[in-house]
């Protein structure tokens, strides 16, 4: 692996916003350069889009986007059919055996269905195995997946943890790998599923590199930092951040946009473009968080 892949993201178009073409319908994965359906029919929603694959209106309720793209999937059905959607994707490099990497991603529950699940997670590949038509089988096996049931369908949630390639992979896939009776669901009806929205994918051997998250946890003066809601759209948290407390926020080319003395745990980005931006914190911890109105 290059040197200077250790600090990147090894996911291309993590956040789907390279567009080959805008989606009109549903199973357009492959609209987003690189990414590919590895079962059944996952579904591609742009800003680009004014229908049922629009944002942040469509079919399966109402969500923004961190951009202007994310992804679909559904990731349970209640009719013991065990049926998945997968999205996956050629890495920029492969895996090296023996490496651990980070894993992240954001995930959020589409609004229009009520019954939600767990297992969502990472699965790599050595080579192009699985298609539409050939799905991955659900055999009870990823490298990485949350046991949590995600049940937001407001916020963007993160699901992030790590594991040590045994393989040179070169495919990250996502989605449930785990079968109906290995899976925990809420509030499903007879005829639901689950189904989520996905962005900001994530995988590198720098965790802070993909510390793109719901929100952000670090140990500063004895404590616990943590920032909410990111993506924010007007007040940021900052808990427990030591009382006056340098800081600066920088855009995404580095340049500081505001800086000064923590007097509370609040600062109000309201007026910021949207895109990127990292608070610092007495010139050493550096936290990524979206501007997203």
């Amino acid at each position: 692996m290059s040197s200077n892949s250790y600090c990147q993201n090894l996911v291309p178009n993590p956040g789907f916003e390279d567009t080959i073409a805008c989606p009109t319908n549903y199973s357009e994965i492959t609209n987003a350069n690189g990414w590919m359906s590895f079962g059944e029919s996952p579904d591609y929603f742009n800003s680009c889009s004014s229908g049922i694959v629009g944002i942040p209106t469509n079919f399966a309720g109402n969500q923004p986007a961190l951009g202007n793209a994310y992804a679909g999937l559904y990731t349970y059905d209640v009719g013991g059919s065990d049926y998945r959607e997968y999205i996956g994707t050629q890495l920029s490099f492969p895996l090296v055996i023996g490496t651990r990497y980070y894993l992240s991603l954001l995930i959020n529950r589409g609004d229009n269905l009520t019954c939600s699940s767990n297992n969502i997670g990472f699965r790599f590949f050595t080579d192009v195995f699985y298609s539409t038509s050939n799905p991955i089988p659900t055999d009870n096996f990823s490298h990485f997946h949350s046991s949590s049931i995600v049940t937001d369908s407001v916020n963007w949630i993160k699901i992030a943890g790590s594991f040590i390639a045994d393989s040179t992979y070169q495919y990250v896939v996502v989605g449930n790998f785990y079968n109906g009776s290995s899976t925990s669901s809420s509030n499903c009806s007879t005829i639901d599923g689950a189904y989520y929205y996905v962005d900001a994918i994530c995988v590198s051997q720098d965790s802070l590199t993909c510390y793109v998250l719901s929100e952000i946890e670090i140990q500063e003066h004895g404590q616990m930092v943590t920032l909410y809601p990111n993506p924010v759209s007007d007040i940021l948290n900052v808990k427990n951040v030591k009382k006056f407390s340098q800081y600066a926020i920088l855009n995404s080319i580095g340049e500081i946009v505001k800086s000064g003395v923590l007097n509370g745990e609040q600062i109000d980005v309201s007026a910021y473009a949207n895109g990127i931006y990292f608070l610092l914190l007495e010139r050493k911890n550096s936290f990524k968080f979206f501007v997203n109105h």
